[in-house]
């Protein structure tokens, strides 16, 4: 009996899916490698210059960062809560690396949120047991959103901490009173009226995850 052995042809139109099909999945592998070895060379940058950072507060961190949050409470206008992660800064030499960089957010008592980029300083020469050593840490507002078109980068913090076991202990060194009025509302330099706190607050920051800090801060004012 003779078989039917015709084989329909795929159309040009197919073919251009198969090709563009076969080179999306390509160009997704290559570009999950590059990322995973560019992630792994960070790491491997990290543990010869820096290897102090996989030991901040006090234990061992798989990635080189630490995250912590907690309350401030201001006398005037209540709590605030902050959350920083805190990195080495790539840029800084390697034979030194007395800068940290890193990010941070905070909510006011009238559930207002402040981006906030972040920079650090700590002791040269650090080793790898950082408990009891010192932190200066100072940040601005820096928006999501076109954040170079933002004139105003108020509020600025500067603090001063010391690492302890999971957590900072911390001095905001007069930074709330200085960048909020007495009811929370930030301070743009606008009014005239404005006159700078002397309040200076103690806080620990804990080692914890942006969730615990979000969950913390309080529902925004209408």
């Amino acid at each position: 009996m003779a078989t039917n052995t015709n084989v329909t042809a795929p159309s040009p139109e197919n073919l251009h899916l198969r090709r563009k099909r076969g080179c999306l999945s390509g160009c997704s592998i290559k570009l999950l490698v590059y990322f995973v070895v560019g992630c792994l060379l960070g790491l491997l940058i990290n543990a010869v210059f820096s290897p102090w950072a996989f030991f901040m507060g006090g234990h061992f961190h798989p990635l080189a960062y630490w995250q912590g949050w907690g309350r401030m409470k201001s006398s005037t206008a209540g709590g605030y809560v902050l959350f920083v992660r805190i990195m080495p800064a790539p840029d800084s030499p390697p034979y030194q690396h007395s800068h940290m960089t890193g990010i941070g957010y905070l909510c006011t008592p009238r559930g207002e949120h402040f981006r906030l980029t972040l920079g650090a300083d700590r002791p040269r020469h650090l080793g790898t047991n950082v408990i009891g050593k010192s932190l200066c840490i100072y940040m601005f507002y820096w928006p999501v959103w076109y954040p170079q078109f933002r004139s105003n980068r108020r509020p600025h913090l500067v603090m001063h901490g010391t690492w302890a076991d999971s957590e900072l202990i911390m001095d905001d060194d007069k930074a709330l009173s200085h960048a909020f009025l007495a009811d929370g509302t930030r301070y743009t330099g606008n009014n005239r009226n404005y006159t700078a706190g002397t309040e200076d607050v103690h806080f620990v920051l804990k080692e914890g995850s942006y969730s615990d800090f979000n969950s913390a801060c309080p529902a925004k004012t209408p």
